[in-house]
């Protein structure tokens, strides 16, 4: 959904440039493409994601018998309980930078692709193209959008 909202936002500030791009949902679909280049990153990362969400939910799961053991003032079993309790946020921890990283990663691979693909299609551009549009415009235009795509795309994935 966020994604969406920051495609909806780009096309906004192209209108003047880019007449057709008034689809937002066929952009966050063509942007989609990107993503699903990398379907092994992308499934793996959701899936270290899911694991850390697991660990934590494990983990509140845990904190209460834990604290009814030292309510009561039964330490019996308490040290197996505080040590799963440390696995559990160790985990959630581990687990958590990992799938974050993964999809940053993602989201600068996806950011790379794209520049790629702007600079290929600058190049086979005709120079009436140049001579209607100032080259600083230009140039400010696609790092502008480029950079709230990976803006979005690291905001969204992850």
């Amino acid at each position: 959904i966020q994604i969406y909202i920051i495609c909806k936002e780009v096309i906004e500030v192209n209108n003047n440039i880019n007449k057709e791009s008034k689809k937002p949902f066929e952009t966050f679909k063509r942007l989609l493409r990107y993503v699903f280049n990398y379907k092994k990153m992308f499934i793996f990362g959701m899936i270290t994601l899911l694991i850390a969400l697991a660990s934590t939910i494990y983990t509140s799961i845990l904190v209460g018998p834990i604290a009814k053991s030292l309510k009561e003032g039964s330490l019996d079993g308490i040290n197996i309980a505080v040590s799963n309790l440390a696995i559990a946020v160790a985990a959630s921890i581990i687990f958590n930078f990992l799938g974050n990283t993964i999809f940053a990663v993602l989201a600068q691979k996806v950011t790379y692709n794209i520049r790629k693909k702007l600079f290929s299609h600058l190049e086979k551009l005709d120079i009436a193209f140049f001579d209607n549009n100032k080259p600083g415009e230009i140039v400010s235009t696609f790092t502008n959008d480029v950079a709230i795509l990976t803006e979005a795309l690291d905001q969204a994935i992850s």
